[in-house]
């Protein structure tokens, strides 16, 4: 929202002046892959198995609003404000098994699954008065940039892998690989500058940002292994990583500019900029190796 380009606005009879930007951006999204993979053999039998879930967002949005270079005449408030809302819901998740049985003969299943969910705000928001000749107001006078971002979102994989075998060699190898990568990246100013004459009739000058940025996630991935005797051998491996990064900068700022006069002093001023983050992340990996009899080895591996 602009008032731009020499432009003139004047109200009476106590109307107010409102410049407002709004923004409210939301993804939901689901992504997710299972794999199975079972040989069974009494001769040679082989058995592979990939699944692999991936969801990628990105929210970029600019919210502006803006007095540029434009005169306002306001018998009641001036109000310009600019708010943006942006949310990221986000799951991603992969389901593997494996499972190879050799009564008298070899056998071999292989699987990996994976989940990868990366997410992006990048948001600017600014509210501002820029170069205007003047600006009088009967009211208050405010000038205020709100930004909210959130990021929530979770990345699970899981690997189960059995192998059985009878006189012979059974094999059973099963990958579980969870990522979660998230970023928050904004910029939120709200000011008044180059204005040589502000005058309120001494009501309240308010400019005001405020930035609040939260990241929710959960990435985790489990593995599973069971081999069961005479030469039966299981393997499985399951990790998980993520990575989460806030970066904001939030400004509040009058530059260049004559709040009231002493003929025509204005209110109580406020100049204020609040900034706000919070990261919370569970990252977790659990593994589970079991050998039953004879010759028999179950190995699992979490990171």
């Amino acid at each position: 929202a602009r008032v731009r380009d020499g432009s003139t606005v004047v109200t009476s009879n106590g109307g107010s002046v409102s410049v407002s930007a709004q923004d409210a951006s939301s993804i939901e999204s689901v992504a997710g892959a299972a794999q199975l993979s079972i040989a069974v053999a009494q001769d040679t039998a082989t058995a592979v198995g990939l699944g692999f879930s991936l969801t990628n967002n990105d929210i970029a949005n600019d919210t502006r609003a803006l007095v540029n270079g434009s005169s306002i005449t306001s018998a009641g408030a001036l109000d310009v404000t600019a708010d943006s809302t942006a949310t990221i819901d986000s799951l991603a998740f992969g389901i593997g098994v494996n499972v190879a049985i050799s009564p008298g003969a070899r056998a071999i299943a292989a699987g990996a699954t994976g989940a990868v969910s990366f997410n992006t705000i990048a948001n600017d928001v600014e509210a501002a008065i820029d170069g205007a000749p003047f600006i009088t107001t009967g009211g208050t006078l405010t000038v205020e940039a709100d930004d909210e971002s959130s990021i929530s979102a979770v990345a699970t994989a899981g690997a189960a892998s059995v192998a059985g075998s009878g006189n012979a060699q059974g094999a059973s190898i099963a990958i579980g690989l969870a990522l979660a990568h998230n970023t928050i990246d904004k910029d939120v100013a709200a000011r008044i500058a180059d204005v040589p004459v502000v005058s309120t009739g001494g009501n309240a000058v308010t400019v005001q940002a405020f930035d609040e940025a939260s990241i929710d996630v959960i990435s985790a991935a489990a593995a599973l292994s069971v081999g069961i005797g005479n030469t039966g051998a299981g393997a499985a491996g399951g990790g998980s990583e993520s990575t989460n990064v806030i970066l904001s900068r939030t400004v509040a700022s009058v530059e260049d500019s004559a709040l009231g006069s002493d003929a025509q002093p204005v209110g109580a001023v406020t100049l204020e900029a609040v900034s706000w983050a919070s990261i919370q992340a569970t990252v977790a990996g659990v593994a589970v190796g079991v050998g039953v009899g004879t010759s028999a080895v179950g190995a699992g591996v979490a990171v």
